[in-house]
């Protein structure tokens, strides 16, 4: 039986590269063939270990069409952010990768995210040409109250073994302007409706998890341990500032304004018209927040609730 791995990836760091490394390296020992796909160029021995390399500089984050909001409350104050769609540029990959190889008579397809864990279940997989869908299990992530807690998808987008007839199928059937049009659909949602859509029905065969997700709360925008801020940047500059070090002092620097922050919890009202400069100092170290108050993209809101 001829069959491959269509990997997924974006990787622009030194740390994803060896894990698509060594993902690339289990999948060809296992016997498959590979194709990686890729929004940005890759080293030359990545790309020579691979039976297809896909380089598309185009990468389809909708924004304009479609984003998520999420929000955050806490006693007086509440906090809304927004992020961009990146659904629609996994189905972009496997679109494109597939299309590839559709005249290479590959009869099994396995749809690979570059940081799968490949464990003894998906090595089983793998080696018996199982045909299924998986539940995708992301541990230790922050829900919108700020709380880590397991985040499970029921349909995965990370892992999928699919004979050639099937995958088709769900190609033909992808459409961007259906996914902007149905925001309650979440990608996993979506590729549950294409399966239920054209009447595949699969079984669930386990569960599957991936090396690398993010843990950061979207509400905290520090990259210092000793605090955590929210930029407000609509109109006004309103920051939700929460201290974690109490044992040093905080402080917020506006313009050429210096403001020692004195309450565990601070929140700053300006209006961003006069603001030039936006910064914190704690403990001789300077973070400069100006780039998220001077972004082009209106996505974080404060709000002051009346209590």
């Amino acid at each position: 039986m001829k069959r491959i791995a269509l990997i997924q990836s974006h990787c622009n760091s030194d740390e994803k590269l060896i894990i698509l490394r060594n993902t690339i390296k289990k999948l060809s020992d296992l016997g498959l063939d590979t194709l990686l796909f890729s929004h940005i160029i890759l080293p030359q021995d990545i790309i020579e270990s691979v039976n297809y390399f896909v380089y598309d500089k185009s990468n389809p984050i909708l924004w304009d069409e479609r984003r998520h909001v999420y929000w955050w409350a806490n006693n007086y104050v509440k906090l809304e952010s927004s992020v961009p769609d990146y659904g629609w540029t996994v189905f972009n990959q496997i679109i494109k990768s597939y299309n590839v190889t559709i005249d290479e008579n590959y009869e099994m397809y396995f749809i690979v995210c570059y940081d799968l864990i490949i464990d003894d279940f998906v090595e089983e997989v793998i080696n018996h040409n199982k045909i299924g869908k998986y539940r995708h299990v992301k541990p230790k992530n922050v829900n919108e109250v700020g709380e880590y807690v397991d985040v499970i998808f029921e349909t995965s987008l990370i892992f999928l073994s699919l004979t050639k007839d099937i995958i088709e199928k769900i190609i033909l059937d992808f459409k961007k302007s259906e996914y902007i049009e149905n925001p309650q659909w979440i990608a996993e949602k979506y590729l549950e409706v294409i399966f239920e859509r054209n009447k595949i029905s699969i079984e669930n065969l386990g569960s599957v998890s991936d090396l690398l997700h993010e843990s950061k709360s979207i509400f905290n925008q520090s990259k210092n341990p000793d605090y955590e801020i929210f930029v407000d940047n609509q109109d006004f500059l309103k920051i939700r500032y929460f201290k974690n070090n109490l044992h040093v002092k905080h402080y917020l620097i506006v313009n050429h304004e210096i403001i020692l922050i004195d309450e565990e919890e601070f929140l700053l009202d300006k209006k961003i018209d006069f603001i030039e400069t936006v910064g914190v100092f704690v403990g001789g170290s300077y973070e400069d927040l100006t780039h998220l108050l001077k972004s082009d993209k209106k996505i974080n809101k404060v709000f002051l609730i009346n209590t």
